[in-house]
């Protein structure tokens, strides 16, 4: 997925592009929201979780962060507690060189994370933290992390303001290489016909009249919209 990565990021596209490009797919269902608006975070995945409203989880897994991944990490059973804040966030970002992290839970010390403007991703905020006391998965839980595991290690996230959207590793990397250029392109034609041809975003984007009047486009447009199927 290497080559998808590299497209994603050297063309900056967004969460939602990529959901596009996934024909609709991808966006996780989570009121996910950047520490620092305005951030942009793509990157391979490396799963982690937490649960039982303790943080001992997060703590032996971060041992292992691998510099330069995203990390994901799930709160299964920790109520509205927030899982960590300034000193967790530091180890990860800092002290294991991840690329940021996006936490499927709330997190604390948010004064003290946007003083060091952290690329996360969380869910909510609260200065109530959970315990730090070892605890064990229930048979549900394990079930449950391993389904998770196999969905996001090593797949590929992508999250700005508008979200958060997961390319599943699982894709065929040149089909999926395709459909991230595809939309890119698409995006830029329907560009060109409303903001430099003035056309409606009917015309634009529901008929597709520069498919039938292919001369209003510039020839670079044309040569994608020979190649690529829309």
């Amino acid at each position: 997925m290497r080559e998808v990565l590299n497209y994603v990021i050297d063309n900056r596209l967004g969460s939602t592009e990529v959901a596009d490009g996934l024909g609709k797919k991808g966006v996780l269902q989570l009121d996910l929201q950047p520490l620092i608006p305005g951030t942009y975070l793509a990157g391979e995945v490396q799963y982690m979780y937490t649960m039982n409203e303790s943080n001992w989880p997060i703590h032996e897994q971060a041992e292992n962060a691998l510099k330069g991944k995203v990390v994901y990490i799930d709160s299964i059973d920790c109520a509205d507690k927030a899982l960590f804040g300034e000193l967790v966030a530091k180890f990860f970002i800092l002290y294991k060189g991840v690329a940021g992290l996006v936490v499927n839970g709330r997190l604390r010390d948010i004064p003290h994370l946007k003083k060091y403007a952290f690329p996360i991703f969380f869910t909510g905020v609260s200065p109530l933290g959970v315990y730090n006391r070892k605890t064990k998965l229930s048979s549900a839980q394990e079930a449950y992390v391993t389904e998770r595991m196999d969905l996001f290690e090593g797949s590929l996230i992508v999250c700005d303001d508008s979200g958060v959207t997961l390319i599943d590793k699982s894709y065929n990397e040149d089909d999926l290489l395709n459909r991230m250029i595809m939309i890119e392109a698409q995006e830029d034609i329907w560009s060109y016909c409303i903001n430099v041809l003035k056309w409606s975003t009917y015309k634009t984007i529901c008929m597709k009249d520069y498919l039938n009047n292919p001369e209003v486009l510039p020839p670079h447009f044309n040569a994608i919209v020979r190649k690529i199927q829309f």
